[in-house]
């Protein structure tokens, strides 16, 4: 399964660890058929990307119709403009939903089309209380109060790491209590970003903690 976030594939393999339950899951990055992709490069391409999103959001909602032999169903990602065309599809399912949020929130405030999709979220979470949002590793209390989830629809996780993370840990492993840490920086940094900042705190907790090494990109644009 191709998915729009790579680093989440470790979700893939969740069933692994579930007793008695079966988890299915949906992702925006449905290939396209050539009739319609024909079509789509004759439409001006802000268009032709919203086109792309609906026909995505509708393929899953048909692809989790046919999810029958699973308890509950994990979308991996959603963009709030197009949940007309996929929540009534998760609705007849009659099953568990999860659905991967990805800056859906901090985005909603952008247009009014994202705005009253949210809404649409809230207003199906709210009427599907075995359903929940995910948020990976933070909670949405730094949002406007009008896009934070009440806590009774959503769950907040941790981020998983990939498999090629070394050293790789078994489920319940920790690191030993001298283990060094190696913080890479890589790629650019942008005037227009205040990622300075969190580069800085990084620096900071390498050279007050002796099993920290900060390895900055000697390619950075713009110095610390």
């Amino acid at each position: 399964m191709k998915l729009f976030h790579p680093g989440l594939r470790e979700l893939l393999n969740v069933n692994q660890y579930l007793k008695n339950h079966k988890m299915g899951f949906l992702t925006i990055e449905t290939p396209l058929p050539q009739w319609f992709k024909a079509i789509n490069k004759k439409i001006p391409y802000k268009i032709g990307l919203q086109l792309r999103r609906e026909y995505r959001h509708l393929a899953m909602g048909l692809q989790s119709l046919k999810l029958q032999d699973v308890d509950s169903i994990y979308v991996m990602e959603i963009y709030n403009q197009h949940l007309l065309f996929l929540l009534p599809f998760l609705r007849l399912t009659n099953k568990p939903i999860f659905l991967g949020l990805h800056g859906n929130q901090t985005l909603a405030k952008e247009h009014w089309l994202k705005s009253l999709g949210f809404q649409l979220l809230k207003s199906y979470l709210a009427s599907s209380p075995q359903s929940k949002a995910i948020l990976l590793e933070l909670n949405d209390d730094f949002c406007d109060a009008k896009y934070q989830l009440p806590p009774q629809s959503k769950l907040v996780i941790p981020h998983p790491i990939i498999s090629e993370v070394e050293p790789c840990l078994k489920l319940g492993e920790r690191l030993v209590k001298d283990y060094k840490f190696i913080i890479g920086i890589v790629g650019i940094v942008r005037e227009d970003k205040p990622i300075n900042q969190l580069l800085n705190q990084v620096i900071t907790y390498a050279q007050k903690y002796s099993h920290c090494q900060v390895i900055p990109n000697p390619l950075l644009l713009y110095p610390l």
